[in-house]
């Protein structure tokens, strides 16, 4: 009672507040607990605190049996129900410890912390841990087995199949407290390979080798795995494994694998043609091309105007409209440009110019055409990074004071996608 004091003494120093419960690593919510009957039962819940908030009480349930109260921890005091009076004890922040447990204390086991949050709002914490008590050996029957899975099982350290053992069926949720020790069939010792859905397994090494195999639970395992009074003799089973048929199990695993890998490398080449096709499809498909002149022989217009075009020849891809001699970007990608030009005459002075022109791409240029002889023919290319919503047209040069006047037959535009983005 003295100790039992000095722990509620050392837990009021931890009531004063906290922001956020921090839970230990000792024993995680819904973790599944074993213990044999007549034992000690510790669930080790511990808490940490911070500053701002504060704790009201701490309360224990049990469900199983029966739905019931353990035991609170209020106002520094611990109580425990009339059905666990003289069973329990507190320890550390939230632990319980639970003498001489029974079969019937199977259950779940929770662990209620209540109190206020930093704004005043009643807030409540709870865990809990799945506690199995078991008076036998814990397997499905009561007995131990020892069995040979039906297909081989692959194993990673080794890149091999194998033949499996299995002993058990054991009820444990998780690894057991104990293990097993496998015998092989020329005597030697072995721990098990793994442990999975109740079963302790060993894989046997290749190539197989028949002949009998046991496990056993050793005598000094026997109190960890609740075998009744503790016997010193441990607890075995055996199997006979026939090397032929165990060979063939693994020869088995390894077709069925093999056809796997083919349906699997089947369906990748199918989906890869899939996916060459629809790129060829793509690049098949996307065709850009345009290519256009004038058709009077004099034609005059302003430094703001678009050249007009009206004879096109080529449009594939419909991005050029004659009427506004605007090529409009109908798929992103890079394209290239060409344009010719000849500077007309004015009708009315029958004088000829020089050739000046642009290409521009909505508005800033990316070519010009000059000329110092007056009626020469001027070109200019150029290869542009496009996206769709973008224009391309030819227009009269900045050099141009008034009126541009342009040879139409010999003007001409053209443009074509070199590749789709």
């Amino acid at each position: 009672m003295v100790v039992l004091r000095v722990l509620f003494l050392m837990f009021l120093t931890f009531l004063p507040g906290f922001t956020a419960l921090t839970w230990s690593d000792d024993l995680k919510d819904g973790q599944p607990v074993y213990a044999c009957a007549g034992a000690n039962l510790l669930l080790p819940w511990n808490v940490s605190k911070a500053t701002t908030e504060g704790i009201e009480d701490i309360k224990w349930f049990y469900s199983g049996r029966s739905q019931e109260m353990i035991a609170i921890f209020a106002n520094g005091n611990f109580l425990s129900m009339p059905s666990f009076d003289g069973r329990v004890l507190h320890v550390t922040t939230g632990g319980l410890y639970l003498r001489h447990v029974q079969v019937s204390d199977t259950g779940n086991y929770s662990i209620e912390v209540s109190g206020h949050d930093a704004s005043g709002a009643f807030v409540t914490h709870r865990h809990t841990a799945v506690v199995r008590v078991g008076d036998s050996l814990m397997t499905t029957d009561g007995d131990l087995h020892v069995t040979e899975e039906v297909k081989a099982m692959w194993d990673n350290s080794d890149q091999q199949f194998h033949v499996v053992l299995n002993c058990g069926t054991f009820t444990y949720l998780t690894y057991p407290p104990f293990e097993v020790e496998w015998t092989h069939s020329d005597g030697s010792k072995g721990n098990s390979s793994t442990y999975n859905d109740g079963k302790f397994q060993l894989l046997l090494a290749n190539p197989i080798k028949g002949g009998n195999y046991s496990c056993r639970i050793p005598a000094h395992s026997a109190a960890a795995a609740c075998l009744p009074g503790h016997t010193p003799k441990p607890v075995f089973a055996g199997i006979s494994v026939d090397s032929m048929e165990g060979r063939l199990t693994v020869m088995e695993a390894q077709q069925s694998a093999l056809k796997e890998d083919n349906s699997d490398l089947n369906i990748e080449l199918s989906n890869l043609k899939t996916e060459f096709s629809d790129y060829k499809n793509d690049t098949e498909s996307v065709h850009v091309s345009f290519h256009a002149k004038g058709s009077s022989s004099s034609i005059s217009i302003t430094y703001t105007q678009p050249v007009l075009l009206p004879t096109v020849s080529i449009n594939q891809g419909n991005g050029f409209t004659a009427s506004t001699g605007k090529f409009a970007v109908p798929v992103n990608g890079t394209y290239f440009f060409a344009a010719t030009m000849s500077s007309g005459r004015s009708a009315s002075a029958n004088n000829y110019y020089r050739t000046d022109a642009e290409l521009v791409v909505d508005g800033s240029v990316v070519c010009k055409i000059q000329s110092p002889v007056y009626g020469e023919v001027g070109s200019c290319q150029a290869v542009v990074e496009l996206h769709v919503g973008q224009s391309a047209w030819l227009r009269c040069g900045r050099t141009v004071a008034t009126n541009c006047y342009y040879n139409g037959p010999v003007t001409s535009f053209t443009g074509f996608l070199i590749s789709q983005a």
